[in-house]
C-alpha cells in the first residue's frame, strides 16, 4: 500500500512484519556480507545503471551521446571508487532534459520522475520484505535515517525505465494529471531483459531479489540478475 500526500505524491508505504519464515537467518546473512562482495555488487549495479541510461538515450534517438555512456560504463571499478555514476548522471540528464535542467526544480519532469521513482522504490521494498531482507541495511546506501537503503541500492538500475517513459510521453507544457500518472504506472508492465528471460518489471523485480538471495548465500556476484532496458513495449503473457 502506497500512501500519498495532499499533492497526491507518494509519501510512504506500508510493509508487513515477519513475511518470511526465516527472518533472523536472512538478517544474519545480511550482516555477515563481506565488504569485497558488497563492493562488487555495487560495481555491477552502477555498470548496469549506466548501460540502461545509454539504452534510454538510444530509444530517444540520441545514439551518438549514448556511446559516451556505454564507454563510461566500461570504466566502472569495484565500489565505483572513481564515481562514474555521478559523472554519467550529469551528462545523461543534460542530454535528456537540456543543459538548464536541475533535479531540484519543481516542474512537470521532476514531479513525474519523483512519482515514478517512488512507485519503483515501493515495488522493490515489497519484494525485499517478501524474501526476508531488512530494507534499512544496504549494500552501498547506509544512511542512519533511511529505512530503505537496500531498496535505494536496487532502484538505481531501474531509474532509466522511469526516465525514458517520462521523456517519451511528457513535455514541459503538460500539467500533472491522471493521464501522467497512468503513463508512470505503465512502467511496471514494461518488458525488460532479465538474463535469458523477458519479464515485466513487476515480475522481474522479484526475479532480481531472488537472485540476490543466491548471490549472498554463495558470495558470488555473478548470480545476481539485473534488468536490461530493451524497449518501450508492454510485456504480454502467452
Amino acid at each position: 500500500m502506497i500512501i500519498c500526500d495532499r499533492k497526491r505524491m507518494p509519501s510512504g508505504i506500508i510493509q508487513p512484519f515477519h513475511r518470511h519464515s526465516r527472518q533472523q537467518s536472512v538478517l544474519e546473512m545480511q550482516l555477515s556480507l563481506y565488504k569485497p562482495f558488497k563492493n562488487r555488487v555495487w560495481q555491477k549495479i552502477v555498470t548496469r545503471k549506466i548501460e540502461n541510461q545509454a539504452r534510454c538515450l538510444e530509444l530517444l534517438h540520441f545514439g551518438e551521446q549514448a556511446e559516451k555512456l556505454y564507454a563510461i560504463s566500461r570504466s566502472v571499478e569495484s565500489n565505483d571508487k572513481t564515481n562514474r555514476e555521478a559523472y554519467a548522471a550529469k551528462l545523461y540528464f543534460e542530454i535528456l532534459f537540456g543543459l538548464r535542467f536541475h533535479r531540484r526544480k519543481e516542474n512537470i519532469y521532476n514531479i513525474s520522475l519523483n512519482y515514478g521513482y517512488s512507485i519503483m522504490r515501493s515495488l522493490i521494498a515489497r519484494s525485499l520484505v517478501r524474501y526476508g531482507f531488512t530494507p534499512s541495511i544496504g549494500i552501498f546506501h547506509d544512511s542512519k535515517t533511511n529505512a530503505f537503503n537496500l531498496a535505494d541500492d536496487f532502484i538505481e538500475v531501474l531509474r532509466p525505465f522511469i526516465d525514458v517513459v517520462v521523456r517519451y510521453n511528457i513535455n514541459n507544457d503538460m500539467e500533472w494529471s491522471s493521464k501522467v500518472r497512468q503513463y508512470l504506472f505503465q512502467v511496471l508492465e514494461l518488458e525488460a531483459g532479465w538474463k535469458s528471460e523477458r519479464l515485466s518489471v513487476t515480475h522481474g523485480v522479484d526475479h532480481m531479489i531472488k537472485s540476490f538471495v543466491s548471490a549472498c548465500r554463495q558470495q558470488d556476484v555473478k548470480l545476481l540478475i539485473l534488468p536490461e532496458l530493451l524497449n518501450l513495449s508492454i510485456h504480454t503473457y502467452e
